[in-house]
């Protein structure tokens, strides 16, 4: 084989040893990519463990808010009871007041 054939194949096998370098290094990246994507999907999974306690909880908190404003109605109704009850009661003092200074 002559020179010029040896030196194009020396070329050539230079040429491919450089593309398998940089495949390795692609190859090495993609690793560590994947490497990263497999720990931040370890990560998803623990915090999608937490969502039924955290549904748990919204749910004991939705129905604790239901029985305060079922209290709270309650509480208003009597409110407004005793509101009637006190208007009246101080009517009747104001008269019992004004029959009073009459008798005096």
């Amino acid at each position: 084989m002559s020179d010029p054939v040896l030196q194009q194949i020396l070329t050539a096998l230079t040429g491919v040893q450089s593309d398998i370098k940089d495949m390795k290094s692609g190859i090495s990246g993609m690793k560590s990519e994947i490497s990263e994507m497999k720990s931040d999907i370890s990560s998803i999974k623990e915090d999608t463990k937490l969502i039924p306690l955290i549904q748990q909880a919204v749910s004991e908190v939705n129905a604790e808010v239901i029985a305060t404003r079922d209290t709270i109605q309650r509480i208003e109704a009597t409110l407004q009871g005793h509101d009637v009850t006190l208007d009246l009661l101080s009517r009747r003092s104001i008269d019992q007041e004004a029959a009073l200074k009459r008798i005096k």
